[in-house]
């Protein structure tokens, strides 16, 4: 099964009660994010997922898509709604658009 979103249906999603979450380092995370998503190390993403309910969808994002696709296999293994966005941040990028940030 594809968990992969298309990063043109952030504009359906990101005002939703689902989970938003970036793992790309925090220097990047702070020079720009997308709205509504909170920063969370790839290192400490275990333990703060294991206080997240299962029931609520959650969005991942990388920087390319490869680290956030690894987790969200690893989710829905574990039973939780996980997504991931195809392309990772850079595809938002190209072209940037202010809507995002």
């Amino acid at each position: 099964m594809n968990y992969a979103i298309d990063p043109q249906a952030i504009y359906q999603l990101i005002n939703s009660d689902a989970i938003f979450i970036d793992i790309r380092d925090q220097f990047q995370f702070d020079k720009l994010h997308i709205k509504n998503f909170i920063h969370v190390s790839y290192h400490d993403f275990m333990n703060f997922i294991s206080t997240i309910d299962k029931n609520k969808s959650i969005y991942i994002i990388c920087y390319s898509g490869g680290l956030a696709k690894k987790l969200t296999y690893q989710l829905r293994n574990l039973g939780y709604k996980a997504y991931y966005f195809e392309g990772g941040f850079q595809a938002f990028l190209n072209p940037p658009s202010k809507i995002y940030f």
